[in-house]
């Protein structure tokens, strides 16, 4: 049995559509960040050094690579494989779980290192055409 309605009481809109559940709303710029930092690991800790770089260099970087004899396939593999793959690999587990500094514009994401083997106070990204770049 249902009750009437009070008088003056407000009458939910049913005619109104409602925002989508969460999963179905794009995600933020932040979110995109996150996801891209633990693709980026689970590359490089599968030795994918080439996809790895896909995913985090900004297309104007690919392309000097490009030109480079062998292009992106031998370039990437001979810049990774050495220590820099690993101290990168190091440096984003390191941020993975951390909360970025976004810049006023949000345009730029930075995140500062707590371990100090790491070379450099900390590691930024850019957002370039709605896509996070490593800088």
């Amino acid at each position: 049995m249902t009750l009437p309605a009070a008088r003056g009481a407000a009458i939910p809109d049913t005619q109104t559509p409602s925002a989508p559940p969460p999963s179905t709303q794009p995600a933020t710029a932040v979110e995109d960040l996150s996801a891209k930092i633990k693709t980026a690991i689970a590359l490089l800790e599968e030795k994918k050094y080439v996809e790895a770089v896909r995913l985090l260099a900004e297309p104007k970087v690919i392309m000097k690579m490009e030109d480079h004899p062998g292009g992106l396939e031998k370039e990437a593999p001979k810049k990774l494989s050495t220590g820099k793959g690993a101290k990168l690999l190091d440096a984003l587990k390191e941020i993975q779980n951390q909360q970025a500094e976004i810049s006023q514009d949000g345009k730029c994401a930075t995140f500062k290192f707590r371990l100090e083997a790491q070379d450099l106070p900390e590691i930024r990204f850019d957002l370039v055409d709605g896509k996070w770049y490593l800088r």
